[in-house]
């Protein structure tokens, strides 16, 4: 079940600190981990400290009455929680819970319903009881102490000693032990619930807190006046979508699309100790990052200029194939330029012998449906010209097929993904130098490189393709009239080792921002926009393909103006800003999203 809360509100997820308490049997040790655990949640800071002994050595499990139970030295820990919350009028909270330790071999855990639990707290000097010498049947889990944090609190201080033993009368202890975990738990919202209440749902995922603060994109809002939502074919704006959207179309699905859009300032997320913005989610519940640059004193300040990005790079290493469009590409067909001898049968389709290429429906001309031709008059060759396009200075070009290829086959093979690009292995380098050893909390989601033809009314159709239309890729035309999707073909989904639902051809779990998210983002195509996330006053690369027009092969890149377009995948060096996808099962996420405090996302403990 999905559970929606207030959506005029932003949330964020908690961070778990663990204080180990062990007792192991007749001889055993009471220890605790001696070191400061901080934790953020927002603007509210959370830090405990344990003071005394971080190993208390007790000799057995004590049967003792209460009055001597409470003059022991070996039966209880000391710890401080030093809080604070900086919000001008919300109030945060937390809470404290008991959780069962490790097993032990060879021993047995002894029963709650024999051990006695007495939690002191002192603030400025006053002590008093949480909990009073208290059996408490079924501890594990159970919270044990909840407190409120007023807006702006400034360091509120509470010594906490928690003290156990066992209940007077008991004497059947042999090879008995207990162990717990104090479990501190800052959240955003009223535990309002008493103390030894168990199985409480105590946290949303930073996945579940983007879904219940998103509004539908295809209805109005408070920045979408358009009574059918937002309109992709128009520049993010005031009116046009500012803030967390969720895709429609998507809201029945597992996990429904989540994107942040327009002039958005609460997206910013520190991970791997660079800083990142929040893109969008993904099909899986990941979250999507583009890189902005390195952090600052914890912080993330980076808007604009090449700080934003890792470097620049051209995208390919030519421009002269189709497969140049490719983040990755197999068998090179270059382009010729030259017309055909006069007189030189054409054909609209061939047989292949083994040895020769025999022309069938032959004409004399070159047009929609008679591409192919032996450039010869007996239409017959070892050797096959295909012409695909014809400029407004009447320039032909053609790629040269043999073996027994036809266009299909060769553009098939083009796309094969067995060659990386330049600006790939320029990622993966980086990648390789920084981020491996964050690899475990990414998520394996697809980075589609998009080569499914626009249409089939270009030159590189074989039946109705026109020699005067070039090549455009399914991006293209989404660009151009605002209808972005993230759906894309298999053999385009580059994925590392999923190859259910994309390629498998990565070699890391990094790559670019698409055209699509970038106009969900907020772009236009050939527009400038300042006021989006994404606007870097740089030009840097996307991972869609553009198509092969008769200049060469093109690609996308989002311009130093802030708006989409294309270029040529070779001779333009502009900037690359990789992506990544943090996985949210493996991580935990603090902080508010500002760039002066940052999400926050560490190694799941």
């Amino acid at each position: 079940m999905r559970i929606r809360i207030d959506k005029t509100k932003l949330f964020f997820i908690f961070m778990f600190a663990f204080l180990v308490l062990s007792f192991l049997g007749p001889a055993y040790s009471w220890f605790s981990y001696d070191k400061e655990l901080a934790l953020n949640l927002g603007t509210m800071d959370i830090s405990n400290t344990v003071s005394g002994t971080t190993s208390i050595n007790i000799t057995n499990l004590k049967s003792e009455r209460i009055s001597k139970a409470r003059s022991e030295s070996d039966n209880y820990i000391d710890f401080t929680l030093t809080s604070k919350n900086n919000y001008q009028s919300t109030n945060m909270y937390y809470y404290i819970k008991l959780n069962y330790g490790n097993d032990i071999t060879g021993k047995t855990r002894i029963a709650d319903n024999l051990l006695v639990f007495d939690l002191e707290k002192t603030v400025s000097g006053t002590t008093t009881k949480v909990i009073d010498s208290d059996i408490i049947p079924n501890i594990n889990g159970l919270i044990i102490y909840k407190d409120t944090l007023a807006p702006q609190t400034n360091n509120k201080v509470i010594n906490f000693r928690l003290r156990i033993w066992v209940k007077e009368g008991e004497t059947d202890l042999t090879n008995k032990y207990a162990n717990f975990n104090i479990e501190v738990v800052p959240v955003y919202f009223d535990p309002t619930v008493n103390a030894y209440i168990s199985n409480y749902d105590e946290n949303l995922t930073f996945y579940e807190q983007m879904l219940n603060n998103s509004i539908m994109d295809n209805v109005p809002s408070e920045f979408v006046t358009a009574s059918t939502g937002v309109n992709f074919a128009n520049s993010s704006s005031d009116s046009n979508g500012k803030g967390l959207y969720m895709r429609a179309g998507t809201e029945n699905d597992e996990f429904p699309i989540v994107y942040y859009r327009g002039a958005v300032n609460n997206n910013n997320m520190l991970f791997a100790d660079f800083c990142w913005k929040i893109v969008r989610t993904t099909e899986k519940g990941g979250i999507k990052l583009i890189y902005n640059g390195t952090t600052i004193d914890g912080k993330c300040t980076n808007t604009t200029g090449t700080d934003t990005q890792i470097g620049t790079s051209e995208f390919n290493a030519s421009i002269n194939s189709p497969a140049y469009s490719g983040y990755m590409y197999g068998i090179v067909y270059t382009r010729t330029s030259g017309s055909m001898t006069s007189g030189s049968t054409t054909g609209t389709s061939f047989t292949w012998d083994g040895t020769n290429y025999t022309l069938t429906n032959t004409s004399t001309t070159l047009d929609s449906t008679h591409h192919y031709t032996c450039n010869n008059t007996t239409g017959i060759c070892t050797e096959l010209r295909y012409y695909y396009y014809s400029n407004e200075s009447s320039t032909f070009f053609y790629i040269k097929l043999t073996n027994g290829k036809s266009i299909e086959d060769t553009i098939e093979e083009m796309q094969t993904n067995t060659n990386n690009s330049i600006i790939k292995i320029y990622i993966d380098n980086w990648y390789q130098t920084n981020m491996t050893s964050y690899t475990n909390l990414l998520e394996d989601s697809i980075y589609c490189n998009d080569r499914t033809m626009q249409d089939n009314t270009n030159g590189w159709v074989s039946n109705g393709g026109s020699l005067t239309t070039n090549l455009f890729y399914g991006a293209y035309g989404r660009k151009n009239v605002g209808t972005p999707t993230l759906t894309c073909n298999i053999n385009d989904s580059f994925t590392v080792s999923d190859i259910t639902n994309g390629n498998g051809a990565l070699t890391y779990p990094v790559a670019l921002i698409t055209a699509d998210e970038v106009i969900l983002a907020g772009g236009k195509a050939n527009s400038s926009n300042e006021y989006y996330y994404l606007h870097t006053n740089q030009d840097y690369y996307a991972l869609s393909a553009g198509g092969f027009a008769y200049l060469g092969a093109l690609g996308f890149f989002v311009s130093a103006a802030g708006g989409l377009d294309n270029c040529l995948v070779y001779q333009s060096v502009v900037g690359v800003r990789p992506v990544v996808t943090i996985n949210p099962d493996e991580v935990t996420i603090t902080g508010s999203g500002t760039a002066a405090d940052p999400y926050i996302a560490m190694e799941r403990l």
